[in-house]
C-alpha cells in the first residue's frame, strides 16, 4: 500500500508514543496496523512491549484481527498476539487491575459496568442526591425551581459533570474558576437586544412579530430591572 507524508510519518516515528488522530475511513486502522507490524518485525519488539489504545471495542478488535493477518505464517507469534495490549483505555485499566487485585487490594471478581448500567448508576445517585437536596434544605430548593429552564436538572447534572470529569478538574478546581466572561451591564444586554432585533427582515409573519413584541419589551424591562435573576425566574 502507498502511504501518504502523514501517514508514513505516524509508522515510521519512533522514540516517543505516537497518537493516531484522523477521521472516518482516512486509514488510521491500516496505519496502526502497519505501524505495529513494523515495530515487531524491523524493531524486534514484543507483542507485550506494546500498548496500543483505541476508541471501541469494535475498534480493538478489528485491529487485532488485522495484525494477525499479518503473521499468518507464524504460529508461535499469533500465539504471542493472543495476549497483546491491544484495547479500549477502559480495558486496558480493567486487565490490569484484575491481573494484579490483590496488589490493588479489590476483589478480583470486580465487574466492569458497561455504558447503559453506568448512565443507569449515576441517575440514581444523581436523583437520591438531589432528594437529600430538597429534604435538608427545602427553602432554598424551592428558590431554585422557579429559575430552571427545564424540569429535566438530573441529565443537566449529569451533563456538566461528565464535562467535568472529561476536562480533568475537580468540582473545587471548578468553583474555583473566574468567570470566563467579563460582567456585563443591563443596559448593555438590552442594547445589544435591540440591535439584534433591529436586523431582523422588514417582512416577518405574525408569530414573529409578537415574538419581536415580546423581545423590544424585554428589552425595556432590562432598563429599569435592578434585579435581572428575578426578572427572568419570574
Amino acid at each position: 500500500m502507498n502511504f501518504t507524508a502523514a501517514q508514513d510519518a505516524a509508522i515510521t516515528w519512533r522514540h516517543q508514543d505516537a497518537c493516531v488522530v484522523a477521521g472516518p475511513g482516512s486509514g488510521k486502522t491500516t496505519v496502526l496496523v502497519e505501524r505495529y507490524r513494523s515495530l515487531v518485525t524491523d524493531h524486534k519488539l514484543e507483542p507485550r512491549e506494546i500498548l496500543a489504545i483505541t476508541f471501541t471495542e469494535k475498534a480493538a478488535a478489528n485491529i487485532k484481527a488485522k495484525i494477525a493477518e499479518q503473521f499468518q505464517h507464524d504460529p508461535l507469534m499469533l500465539r504471542e498476539l493472543e495476549s497483546a495490549w491491544v484495547s479500549t483505555i477502559h480495558g486496558f485499566c480493567a486487565r490490569v487491575l484484575r491481573e494484579n487485585a490483590i496488589a490493588a487490594g479489590i476483589d478480583p471478581r470486580f465487574a466492569q459496568l458497561d455504558a447503559r448500567e453506568s448512565d443507569e448508576l449515576q441517575l440514581d445517585c444523581l436523583n437520591t442526591a438531589l432528594d437529600e437536596f430538597v429534604e435538608q434544605r427545602r427553602p432554598e430548593a424551592l428558590e431554585l425551581i422557579p429559575a430552571l429552564q427545564t424540569p429535566y436538572l438530573t441529565n443537566d447534572l449529569k451533563s456538566s459533570y461528565d464535562g467535568i470529569r472529561s476536562a480533568g478538574k475537580t468540582i473545587a478546581e471548578v468553583r474555583a474558576m473566574p468567570c470566563p466572561t467579563p460582567p456585563v451591564a443591563q443596559r448593555d444586554m438590552s442594547n445589544v437586544l435591540r440591535g439584534l432585533i433591529a436586523a431582523w427582515p422588514a417582512k416577518i409573519t405574525p408569530l414573529q412579530q409578537s415574538q419581536r413584541s415580546e423581545l423590544l419589551e424585554f428589552a425595556q424591562i432590562l432598563d429599569v430591572d435592578a434585579d435581572l435573576f428575578a426578572l427572568i425566574s419570574a
